[in-house]
């Protein structure tokens, strides 16, 4: 049996913005939604393969390579060559507490050969690439966390072509 994957991201930002004044309230309604669905395919916003998974690293980087380091929910290894969407949360709630993000993989997304993100505690770092995907290949596949001094837990979520 093959497998199919659908996936929908959506981001929502909801509540209000409320000014009580001596006369009366003044009240905005926040209702934003941002919404991205995939289906199963290899062209534009589709993607045939997920991944998401909790990690630990202590005091020390990791580095995934994502065409050889990660396996789907059936144990197969997956050889992504492009990413349409990627999040990291880092799952911290101890202020000073933040991740590195680097790798050559990195200037897939921002052009840039020594590119680095930081995540800080709480945090979520998101981007994606619905239409063209960020390319994976043999000088685009490391992807490098690094939590400093730390020992910091933190999810990654990825959607792609393998």
């Amino acid at each position: 049996m093959a497998k199919t994957l659908t996936v929908t991201r959506a981001l929502t930002f909801s509540g209000a913005f409320e000014n009580t004044k001596d006369n009366g309230s003044v009240v905005e309604s926040i209702e934003i939604q941002l919404t991205q669905i995939y289906s199963h395919g290899t062209g534009a916003n589709q993607a045939n393969e997920y991944k998401d998974d909790t990690r630990s690293v202590a005091a020390a980087s990791e580095t995934i390579d994502l065409q050889t380091d990660l396996t789907d929910e059936f144990g197969t290894t997956l050889l992504f060559t492009s990413i349409k969407s990627i999040t990291i949360k880092n799952l911290s709630s101890t202020s000073g507490e933040s991740l590195t993000i680097s790798g050559n993989f990195m200037g897939s997304i921002l052009d840039a050969t020594d590119s680095t993100h930081r995540v800080d505690a709480g945090g979520v770092w998101h981007t994606e690439s619905p239409i063209d995907g960020y390319t994976v290949d043999a000088t685009h596949k490391q992807l490098t966390i690094d939590p400093g001094s730390d020992t910091i837990s933190y999810t990654l979520v990825l959607v792609g072509i393998v």
